[in-house]
């Protein structure tokens, strides 16, 4: 499992248990500003955590999808997302 670690954040892959914190970071009004696509249902968000188990199963690994997580609250607060090109 991937872990990068911040003083006050942990980057690591996502795994099934962040349904329902990717559900509610990526409903909030604020995220929607920012991004533009399509509005997330439960079952998109499921599909996009499915996708990214499959992602951690590659080898080699080309597709990252990082949950941000603050260590004080444990809340799930962000994403990060890498795609792998090429190994060159």
């Amino acid at each position: 499992m991937l872990v990068l670690e911040t003083e006050r954040l942990l980057i690591r892959d996502t795994g099934v248990a962040d349904l329902q914190g990717f559900f509610d970071y990526m409903c909030r009004e604020d995220y929607w500003h920012h991004v533009p696509v399509d509005p997330v249902t439960f079952d998109s968000v499921s599909a996009m955590i499915q996708r990214a188990l499959l992602d951690q199963s590659q080898d080699p690994r080309a597709g990252y999808f990082l949950a941000v997580v603050e260590k004080q609250s444990n809340e799930l607060v962000g994403e990060a997302i890498l795609h792998v090109r090429s190994a060159r």
